[in-house]
């Protein structure tokens, strides 16, 4: 498929996005049995996706074939904890930029990891990227989005010089861990799960 362009979400796109981050949800609890186990029935998805777009935090890419979403990827920088950059910032200026999510994150992370230090997510002294959500509709699969997703995703990064970045997959999702090696991603931990009592 060629006819698709990868551009930044928009306030105009968070019904679609919200379908989509619903959809992935509900594929990614047939991976992950924790996942399903913790699944709560009333998660908002347009609540959520429209707050983690208005506050900065994370950023959204979509695939867009002009008549439709294809698919997303959502992301983030993971600041250093050792302190939060003060970029400047036009007074005034409501528009998003690298450096207010850098900054409105940082201190978010940084009150994090009082709170847990030993957080998986925060790498101390080594700002990185970190990729939370990938989806592509199924019947918009095997045809470069997820690809082109990515690799816009790793030049935000490159452009913000962000050495590393991270993500997690599910050892289950075998097509997911495949793409992502063919990607560049190598393991760097191995999660165990207990099940519980049998």
């Amino acid at each position: 498929m060629s006819g698709f362009q990868i551009r930044p979400a928009g306030q105009e796109d968070l019904d679609s996005l919200a379908r989509l981050f619903a959809a992935h949800l509900d594929e990614q609890a047939g991976w992950d049995r924790l996942f399903a186990r913790s699944r709560n029935p009333a998660f908002d998805s347009l609540r959520f996706i429209t707050r983690s777009w208005q506050a900065g935090l994370q950023q959204f890419l979509v695939a867009d074939d002009g008549s439709r979403l294809l698919g997303f990827i959502r992301f983030s920088i993971q600041p250093a904890a050792a302190a939060a950059p003060r970029p400047s910032r036009r007074k005034g200026s409501r528009s998003l930029t690298w450096g207010r999510l850098l900054r409105a994150a940082s201190r978010y992370l940084l009150r994090w990891a009082e709170r847990w230090p030993d957080s998986t997510f925060l790498t101390r002294g080594v700002t990185t990227g970190y990729l939370a959500d990938l989806y592509v509709l199924p019947a918009a699969r095997r045809q470069g989005i997820g690809t082109r997703l990515v690799q816009a995703t790793l030049r935000c990064f490159a452009e913000q010089g962000i050495p590393e970045v991270y993500l997690q997959v599910v050892d289950q999702n075998q097509a997911g861990v495949e793409f992502w090696k063919k990607m560049g991603f190598v393991p760097h931990r191995h999660t165990l799960v207990h099940p519980g009592p049998s």
